[in-house]
């Protein structure tokens, strides 16, 4: 369900497919594909292995 402002709720792209989700990061913060799995990986490694809690 969009907001008053017409976006999703934080929860809504949150849960979004992997693909989705890092469309909306690039889209909104002009964080690449690349750049953003770097992060990631980063999160993963210094273990943040709930995807949750990284997005």
């Amino acid at each position: 369900m969009d907001n008053e402002n017409g976006r999703k709720s934080l929860e809504q792209y949150i849960n979004l497919p992997d693909r989705l989700f890092s469309t909306f990061v690039e889209e909104e913060y002009e964080v690449n594909k690349g750049v953003y799995n770097t992060i990631d990986l980063c999160f993963y490694k210094n273990g943040l292995h709930n995807l949750l809690i990284r997005r």
